[in-house]
C-alpha cells in the first residue's frame, strides 16, 4: 500500500488574506507506478482520484539556454480563486525553479499545433504575485521516486480564474532545472480540453498524447461555502 498526505481544508473567512504566498508540498510514493494520474484539467476539490490512469512517460528537456521551462495548458470549466496546482515528478533534488501562470483568453492558445506563446503579448503576463525561486527539496521518504509536487497558493497568489479562459501553467528558469522531471499524462482518454503541452513555450510536437500531468483547484464558490455553514449549523441544532 503506497503512502498518502491528505489535506484539509477549513475555510474561515470568505475573503483571501491579503499576503501572497506559495508553499512547496510533496506527498511521495514508493514507486512510479503507485502514482496515479487526474483526467479532468480543472477540479473544484483537491483528488488524484476518479478514474485513475498510470503515468507512462517522463519529460525532462527544458528546452535552450535563454529560457529552460515545460508548461501545460488547460480550459477552466469553473469560475474562482485558484487555490492549488498539483503534478507528478521524479528525479533528484534540490532543484530551483520559478512557476507562472498565463492567462490566453478565449483566444486559442491553449490548444495549439505551432508557434509560441509570448507572456505580454499573445498571453497575459504572469498572474502570480509570487516571484521568488522555489525549490524542491526531495522526497518525504527516503528511497522514493515519485512524489505530486502541490503548490498551494494564498493571498494575492489565488488569482481568479474565469470558466472558458485558457491558463498556461509553466516551470521555467534561466539555468536548466536539471534532475526534477514532469511526467506525461500516459492515458489516452484522459488529454485536457483545450490542452496543450509545452517546452520553451513552444508545443511538443502538437501531440495530444504528450500533455503533461496536472491538476487545479480552486476555492468553493461563497454559494457552496454558505451551504456547507448552513449544514453545519443543522447538524447544531439537533444535537441541542
Amino acid at each position: 500500500m503506497f503512502r498518502k498526505l491528505v489535506s484539509f481544508i477549513v475555510v474561515g473567512a470568505l475573503s483571501a488574506p491579503a499576503f501572497a504566498a506559495i508553499a512547496v508540498n510533496v506527498t511521495s510514493y514508493p514507486s512510479q507506478s503507485a502514482i496515479t494520474s487526474w483526467p479532468l484539467p480543472y477540479t473544484d476539490t483537491i483528488t488524484a482520484g476518479g478514474n485513475p490512469a498510470p503515468y507512462s512517460q517522463v519529460e525532462n528537456n527544458y528546452g535552450g539556454a535563454s529560457l529552460y521551462s515545460l508548461a501545460q495548458s488547460w480550459t477552466a470549466t469553473a469560475s474562482g480563486p485558484l487555490s492549488h496546482v498539483q503534478i507528478v515528478i521524479t528525479g533528484t533534488a534540490p532543484v530551483s525553479f520559478n512557476i507562472n501562470l498565463y492567462d490566453a483568453g478565449t483566444s486559442g492558445w491553449a490548444d495549439i499545433g505551432t508557434g509560441t506563446y509570448n507572456p505580454g503579448v499573445n498571453v497575459s503576463a504572469n498572474l502570480l504575485d509570487t516571484t521568488s525561486q522555489l525549490t524542491w527539496t526531495g522526497y518525504n521518504v527516503p528511497g522514493d521516486s515519485a512524489a505530486v509536487l502541490d503548490f498551494a497558493l494564498s493571498g494575492a497568489d489565488q488569482v481568479a480564474i474565469q470558466a472558458g479562459n485558457r491558463y498556461i501553467f509553466e516551470i521555467a528558469s534561466t539555468t536548466n532545472p536539471n534532475g526534477m522531471i514532469w511526467f506525461r499524462n500516459g492515458a489516452s482518454g484522459a488529454n485536457y480540453t483545450g490542452g496543450q503541452a509545452f517546452r520553451q513555450r513552444s508545443p511538443l510536437n502538437g501531440n495530444a498524447a504528450r500533455d503533461m500531468t496536472l491538476a487545479v483547484t480552486l476555492v468553493p464558490e461563497p454559494a457552496t461555502i454558505g451551504l456547507l455553514g448552513l449544514g453545519a449549523l443543522a447538524l447544531l441544532r439537533r444535537k441541542r
